[in-house]
């Protein structure tokens, strides 16, 4: 599933892909993406994509937290959560180093 939605995230257009396995102890290993988009527009066309995609073909439940202009849509489908942020929303919270720091505090 990762395979494919890194796919529709490349042809979408989504800028520094990162891709985290953590294991925070309480479920399965949980896959993290972490993207950025150029704008609020480039955003909503990213999660407009994923979302369609993920209907069609995932049979689970599709969580999303967005707005119509914001800078961070998190997508959450069972052990994968999906993050796509403007450049400064991302520098500002950097997920990175929280996740980071959650695996290394267990």
């Amino acid at each position: 599933m990762i395979t494919l939605i890194l796919n529709i995230l490349q042809k979408s257009k989504a800028l520094n892909i990162l891709i985290l396995e953590k294991d925070f102890g309480f479920t399965e290993k949980s896959e993290i993406i972490i993207t950025t988009g150029t704008s609020f527009v480039h955003i909503n066309s990213i999660t407009k994509n994923l979302t369609i995609f993920l209907k069609k073909n995932f049979s689970g439940v599709i969580y999303t937290k967005a707005g119509v202009n914001t800078d961070w849509v998190l997508i959450e489908l069972e052990n994968i959560i999906i993050n796509i942020m403007l450049k400064e929303a991302r520098a500002y919270y950097d997920l990175e180093s929280l996740y980071n720091k959650i695996e290394n505090d267990k």
